[in-house]
């Protein structure tokens, strides 16, 4: 548990004119009624947290000893112990300023400096002014101001208590200012936590002190605490109702700071913290040092294992996004939904600071009806919001800040998870993140690239290149041949090769999988079915694919390497990682035409079945597409022939040889834009 720690501290000056006023015993002075002003030299925090601007002190009770006369005799040092405030008792003094943003401090009856030059005055102050409500009382004024302070058990009572060391033998000829430097007395305790789409119900904390006395120190010339014991009683934060996310988020209200003694915790302190479904964690702070003018703030994780989380895939739905290295614009994301919903991210792997995910609500401009076109200018996100919810349909946006880059094409990937509570709240949904195009390996040690290999052949080697979105089909390949034809359109396939061996056409550095590579990949995988967000399906119309009663929409935009689909999105929970195989379908060596395109997917391996003289190839099948549930099956098997025409998902044979996968400018899209 980390503990951030600020020393914060006030101090109010006491400004002191005298006038002309022809009475015995005054001096013959201008002004000299005495008048407050104040200035503060720490100005960080704003009010609701503990104060640290004199313009946020509402009043001060300032106590004055007159011991005498005498530069050498009758001062505090002589006459202090037995002193009374027998100038200034308890003299209330308002700021009228007070939530304007000024101050100006008025008291009455006003009070004057002695006349005599040698007159020795001590000051003290304290704030706010003691009450039966904020626990504040006064112990002792006799030799100098001692206070008591008993913490009230409701939490928007309790004070920042300050009080000052004494101003002392002061005259009004020689010192023109009083200054009190006030000193914050208590420590102030506050809370923050990051979580999994919950809220904070109560957080209490038990077994600390809560009550003492406060005086000087005269050996030290310091204030100090003398206190009682701990107590068993328990004693509340006030919380807010923000709900969780994977950024760390006060969960405290304006005055729900607790504000108790400084002390070092005894050995069953605890802080306990319950959320709304009811999870209850339990904190040991026994042996903390808690310090006078300290605010403390205690970061607790609540958050709960997403491989816990029930996840109910949404019918039509998205199921990740995607950013290359240098990309940070925004990600679309339209989902049916019946009843109310609630969308943040909630987990991020150590490659990632969760601040740079942004999370908000759509711009205006937009069509928010799922499959539609939207502009191609992809915008920059410039703010976020920690929780975006709505009614009905599921519309928001994912983007990242524009700092939040990866060093190059081969830096290692890094991975979220979004969550999105819908169906009135009763269900779970998952969305995966991901930024960097290098392969990973998302079980086992095989890296997979994020894209299908291309129709588009090198011209300067003799492979073909990658396709540019994950969401995009690129080319089929029939087995034995060194030619990938269009995914929609294109040149006939031969009928007639049918050889042992695959020709790889990979670009660079990446080979075509093995049975036992995809056997890795699948491991303990799971995998959802859906859309995937990556800056080009998101943002173009659908054209539908009808299987019977059947269908699964998908991107059509002119032809061949421009064809993208839904697909499913193999993840591994642990470690977030994931990567995403559009349903392409297959080509039919038969008739050259491609089936099942948006409902199933079949990729090549380089392994002969040699029982069936048939390719082993990876299936994905999405099931149930018009269900509310997404079911999806991958399976390693055989049964086509080497004839027909099925992707390719290439594999690095080994990191150091990868070479950047994306060049040049982006077919149909401009420069990611600032959107105001």
């Amino acid at each position: 548990m980390k503990i951030v720690s600020k020393i914060w501290y006030v101090i109010i000056i006491l400004l002191c004119f005298s006038c002309t006023e022809h009475e015995p015993d005054l001096k013959e002075w201008d002004n000299n009624w005495i008048k407050f002003n104040s200035y503060i030299i720490n100005s960080q925090f704003t009010r609701g947290t503990p104060i640290t601007s004199s313009n946020d002190i509402s009043d001060m009770s300032v106590y004055a000893y007159y011991t005498g006369n005498g530069t050498n005799e009758n001062n505090w040092a002589d006459n202090g112990s037995t002193a009374v405030p027998n100038f200034m008792m308890a003299q209330t003094v308002n700021n009228s300023g007070y939530g304007t943003g000024t101050n100006n401090w008025e008291y009455t009856p006003v009070v004057y400096w002695p006349s005599y030059t040698d007159a020795n005055i001590t000051f003290w102050a304290y704030s706010p002014i003691a009450s039966s409500s904020n626990g504040i009382s006064i112990l002792n004024t006799t030799g100098g101001l001692s206070i008591r302070y008993v913490a009230p058990t409701t939490c928007s009572d309790q004070p920042d208590l300050m009080m000052c060391v004494p101003i002392k033998d002061m005259s009004g000829s020689s010192n023109k200012t009083v200054a009190f430097a006030m000193q914050h007395m208590l420590t102030s305790i506050g809370f923050s936590a990051l979580g999994t789409m919950d809220e904070v119900a109560s957080i209490a904390v038990k077994n600390v002190v809560v009550s003492g006395n406060l005086s000087l120190d005269s050996t030290a010339d310091t204030l100090q605490w003398t206190l009682d014991d701990p107590v068993s009683q328990v004693y509340y934060a006030g919380v807010n109702d923000t709900v969780l996310s994977a950024n760390y988020v006060p969960v405290i209200s304006s005055n729900g700071y607790l504000m108790l003694p400084p002390q070092t915790l005894p050995s069953d302190a605890q802080i306990t913290v319950t959320t709304k479904n009811d999870s209850v964690k339990t904190y040991d702070i026994s042996n903390k040092i808690w310090e006078a003018g300290q605010q403390i703030d205690y970061k607790m994780n609540l958050s709960i294992d997403p491989a816990s989380i029930s996840v109910n895939a949404i019918q039509t739905s998205y199921v990740g996004a995607y950013w290359r290295y240098n990309e940070t614009g925004e990600r679309i994301i339209r989902m049916n939904n019946t009843g109310t919903w609630d969308a943040t991210v909630i987990a991020t792997d150590s490659n990632w600071d969760a601040s740079d995910i942004l999370i908000d609500y759509l711009p205006s401009s937009y069509n928010s009806k799922i499959g539609t076109l939207i502009s191609t200018d992809i915008l920059q996100m410039t703010e976020t919001a920690n929780v975006v919810s709505g009614t009905g349909d599921i519309s928001f946006r994912i983007g990242l800040k524009s700092s939040a880059t990866l060093e190059s094409s081969t830096s290692t990937p890094r991975f979220a998870i979004v969550m999105i509570k819908y169906d009135g709240m009763t269900k779970n949904h998952l969305i995966f993140l991901r930024q960097g195009e290098a392969p990973i390996a998302v079980n086992g040690t095989v890296a997979f690239s994020p894209y299908n290999v291309s129709s588009t052949q090198s011209s300067t080697v003799g492979t073909y290149e990658f396709i540019d979105y994950p969401s995009k089909a690129g080319g089929y390949k029939q087995w034995s041949t060194d030619a990938v034809v269009y995914p929609i359109t294109g040149s006939s396939m031969t009928s007639s090769v049918n050889t042992d061996t695959i020709a790889n056409v990979c670009p660079l550095g990446y080979r075509i999988p093995t049975q036992d590579d995809l056997i890795q990949l699948k491991g303990d995988s799971t995998a959802l079915g859906g859309f995937y967000a990556d800056g080009y399906f998101d943002r173009i119309a659908f054209s539908i694919s009808y299987f019977g009663s059947q269908n699964m929409p998908y991107v059509m935009a002119g032809s061949g390497d421009d064809t993208a689909f839904a697909g499913a999105l193999i993840y591994n929970i642990d470690t977030y990682a994931s990567v995403f195989f559009p349903d392409c379908g297959r080509r039919a060596y038969s008739t050259y035409n491609v089936t099942f395109n948006g409902l199933n997917g079949w990729y090549w391996t380089t392994t002969m079945d040699n029982t069936t003289t048939r390719p082993y190839y990876f299936n994905i099948q999405n099931n149930n597409i018009t269900s509310s549930s997404m079911k999806v099956e991958f399976t390693i098997s055989s049964g086509y022939y080497r004839l027909d025409g099925c992707s390719i998902r290439p594999v690095a044979t080994t990191t150091d040889e990868v070479t950047t996968p994306i060049t040049g400018t982006l077919n149909g899209f401009e420069n990611e834009d600032v959107w105001d």
